[in-house]
């Protein structure tokens, strides 16, 4: 299948937002990727968003469980290892994990600016034998004004 690539930001909405009845808005956008254990403890995989994008949330599909002896904990942040978007996810356990977000993680994810990587690491406190997690993340790309 065939892609179609936009600079953006995409707005949609037939009238502008300087008329009375506005109704334009951004697109919503998504990027996945996984997060694949390996032979070491910790593992970390990344994607890059556009500059002055707001991140909306991000989910961790845990499709096989970590089986590490005591923790796989997920963090995603603007370095590996970072915690500036989720501080903690398990991904000992199956399923989709909706990610809990402080107030300062709230603000950093309201507009990125230029640090436009996205870093989701798994620290296992024992080594996995398995484990694999798709990271969703849903954004909206804006302009440096919004």
């Amino acid at each position: 299948m065939g892609t179609t690539n936009l600079t953006g930001p995409l707005v949609i909405g037939d009238r502008p937002t300087t008329a009375a009845n506005a109704n334009q808005g951004f697109v919503y956008l998504a990027q996945s990727f996984l997060v694949s254990r390996d032979a070491t403890l910790v593992q970390t995989n990344s994607i890059n968003l556009p500059i002055n994008s707001q991140i909306v949330e991000i989910y961790a599909d845990v499709l096989t469980p970590y089986d590490s002896a005591t923790s796989a904990t997920l963090t995603v942040g603007s370095a590996a290892a970072g915690i500036q978007y989720v501080t903690s996810g398990n991904a000992k356990s199956g399923g989709r994990n909706t990610t809990a977000h402080n107030a300062a993680q709230v603000t950093a994810m309201a507009n990125i600016g230029t640090n436009t990587g996205l870093f989701a690491t798994i620290t296992s406190v024992g080594q996995p034998n398995v484990g694999l997690v798709r990271v969703t993340v849903q954004y909206i790309q804006t302009t440096a004004q919004d």
